[in-house]
């Protein structure tokens, strides 16, 4: 006895919507995955921000040391400031690119 193969392939639509359910799930999770890591940026206007100063009071409560408000303040600004401008830079990197591409 001899089994003969083909590369028989449906070409009805429905035998490729298991993959495309695969491939819709698998970009949404990727999706929310970065959108979730994107707001854990301690930049302004991002629940990082939130986090950032939590972690700093609660570093801070820890360590026992008595350190004014102030400067906790101060040192979340500079970081925050920073993340924001890193952002900012990245975003305007990735616009010129894609100018310079389409160009």
């Amino acid at each position: 006895y001899t089994i003969h193969l083909s590369d028989y392939s449906s070409k009805w639509f429905w035998s490729h919507l298991p993959n495309c359910i695969e491939m819709f799930m698998i970009y949404v999770v990727s999706l929310s995955g970065a959108l979730a890591i994107f707001n854990a940026v301690p930049a302004f206007y991002l629940d990082g921000q939130h986090m950032l100063d939590a972690f700093l009071e609660f570093i801070i409560g820890q360590s026992g040391h008595r350190v004014s408000a102030s400067l906790i303040s101060n040192f979340s600004f500079v970081v925050q400031l920073f993340s924001t401008v890193l952002i900012a830079i990245n975003v305007l990197n990735a616009f010129v690119s894609v100018c310079v591409m389409y160009k």
